[in-house]
Parts: C-alpha cells; structure tokens; sequence
C-alpha cells in the first residue's frame, strides 16, 4: 500500500509487513519513540510478542528507507457462535513518528489491518479513544465491565474504591446465605497442572453462545508461562479428581487476585465460578470483561459488576462478517491490558 506523496517533498510512504531484516530498526523505533520504562522497552518483550503461536505480524510504514511508523498486529482465531470462524487481530504500539504525522500514516496502518484480515479488532479504548476509531470506520462490539468480589471483609478500604468492596462483600454474604447447597466442589493450585486445559475446553468454548478468541494449550503457554515479567498461576476447580474448570490469575497487592482467564467443562461455568469465589485465599478478586453475557455469568457466580467505561471496537471490509460483529454476541477476557493480549 502505497500513500501520496507529502507536501514537505518526502517520498509516498509504502506500507508493508516487516521482515526479519527490519527488526533492529524495529527495536530502534520503540525506545526512540516510546518512553524508557514502557513496556515496549521492558528486555525480551517484542521478542515475546514474535513468539505469539497464533502469529504476529509488524506493519511498518517507510518514507525514503526510514521507518516512519508501525504496529504489531496479534493474530486471532474467532468463534462466530454456531456459524464458523473467521481470523482476525488486535492492533498494540501503533506510533508513528512525531516528523511523518499528520499524513494519514495512523490510519493506512489500521486500514492495512482491515485488508488482510477477517476483523480488524481493538480493547480497552475509552470513549473520548472510540471518536477516533468511528472515524476510521470501527464500531463498538461489546462494553467492558469490571467485576469484583470480595469473599472477606476487607483488611483496608481502597480510598477511592471503598463503597465498591462493601457492596461487594454484602452481595457475597446474600449470595453464599440464599445458595448454601453448591456442588462440594475444591480448589487446587498446583504448579505440576500449569496450564494444560483438556482438548474439549476449547471445543465447549468454542461452541458456546459468545464470539470469543479460539485459543490452544500452545497459546496459553506462551500467554502465561513464558511472559517476560509478568507471573501467573492457575487455580484448578475439581470434582473429586475430576477437573471442572480452571482460572488464570495473577497475584497483586493486599491480598487480591486478578483474574486473566478461565475454561470449564460444558456446563460447568457456574458451579467452577462459584467455587472459585468461595475457596480462592484472597481478600478480593477482580477483573474486566466484556460481552452482556460473560458480565452476566460473573453476576450470577456472585460478583458484583461494574461498567468500565471502554469498549472493544471492530471493523471488517467483508459483507459476510457485517453481522457478527454488531450482533451483541461477543465475550472477550481482557487480561491485564492491551499491552500484554
């Protein structure tokens, strides 16, 4: 893809995939461009990012041999609920150089998204952010919620999220009295499982009601056991010595943890969710998800739900995935952020 030339007399920028020769001028372009202690300067994490076995992919932009701008497209798998799948990518580090702006560089990028895959997809943008994506043709696809639970009174009140944890520790209480009879379900968090979910996992995940990322034990490696700085652990929900369902957390401060992801047997959402809630040793347990229905499954298991106050947005170029993608069917587990998915 090539743009009009600028009126400063630069050469049209040519936009295209990077290639392994381009990637010391990648590694430039992040610590000229983004501040020494982000993440895209943290040691091994491009490298890591590269390593993605769903596939990522660096789109560059270049004016006259220099690199003017890019973005590092991380390749996904959707399931579209019943009717198929269709590829798709989430788009992180997009910059273009302060010297090339203002000539529709940021932009050409998304669009080169767009062209070469199914959905061109985006998390976390606030709303003030979405102006920008509508512009360029995106639509919202689900709201993120954030969703709290805190199974013990609280050792300390966060100053500005005080109310939030005493309504959820009074949901909690009203929960456990009104369902006292759930499933004798246990907890395990056992390094010797890691990550490894059972191959139906996937298919149940796939096949369920919610557009979601399709996902491997592959993946899930790479996600969390191989992150260059950040640790996770798995918690394990059994029914005697059979797995019921599996969460992906990380351990914060005070006590809470920071649920990042979770399969399940078919069925078994509910009961694993609500065992979880009841046996996991943290003070309170949180997270952010989107999709009414995955909102709607953490409410149930005894959360209490919060609007978050962003979106993931979409775009696609195909007539036969226009309907999917505004269809109010999507459910995506946001992780940490948009820098480490």
């Amino acid at each position: 893809m090539t743009l009009p030339t600028s009126k400063t007399g630069d050469s049209a920028p040519l936009l295209r995939f990077a290639t392994a020769s381009d990637l010391p001028a990648v590694r430039g372009f992040l610590a000229e461009n983004f501040p020494p202690d982000s993440h895209q300067n943290r040691p091994g994490w491009l490298e890591w990012q590269l390593a993605n076995p769903l596939g990522t992919q660096v789109a560059v932009a270049m004016v006259d041999g220099e690199l003017a701008g890019l973005s590092l497209l991380l390749r996904v798998r959707v399931n579209l609920a019943g009717v198929g799948e269709a590829d798709g990518a989430f788009a992180t580090s997009t910059m273009v150089s302060t010297r090339f702006r203002r000539r529709g560089i940021g932009s050409a990028l998304h669009h080169l998204r767009a062209e070469h895959y199914g959905y061109a997809l985006s998390t976390g943008q606030s709303t003030a952010n979405s102006k920008v994506y509508e512009r360029l043709g995106f639509s919202t696809v689900a709201e993120f919620s954030e969703f709290l639970l805190s199974p013990r009174w609280p050792r300390f009140f966060p100053r500005k999220r005080w109310l939030r944890h005493l309504l959820s520790w009074g949901r909690w209480r009203l929960k456990r009295a009104a369902k006292p009879g759930d499933r004798a379900l246990r907890l395990e968090s056992s390094p010797g499982r890691g990550f490894a979910v059972p191959d139906e996992w996937f298919r149940a995940r796939a096949g369920g009601a919610f557009r979601l990322c399709i996902t491997s034990n592959a993946y899930l490696e790479w996600r969390y056991a191989d992150h260059p700085y950040l640790e996770y652990a798995s918690s394990w929900i059994l029914d005697g010595e059979r797995p019921v369902g599996v969460v992906i957390h990380r351990a914060l401060a005070n006590g809470e943890l920071r649920v990042v992801d979770l399969y399940c047997g078919p069925g078994d959402l509910p009961a694993a969710l609500s065992a979880f809630c009841r046996l996991a040793p943290a003070t309170h347990i949180a997270g952010v998800v989107a999709g009414k229905g995955l909102s709607e499954a953490f409410a149930e298991a005894g959360f209490q739900v919060f609007p978050h106050g962003s979106q993931i947005l979409g775009k696609t170029l195909r007539p036969d995935l226009e309907a999917p993608l505004t269809d109010g069917r999507w459910g995506f587990l946001a992780g940490d952020s948009d820098k480490d998915r």
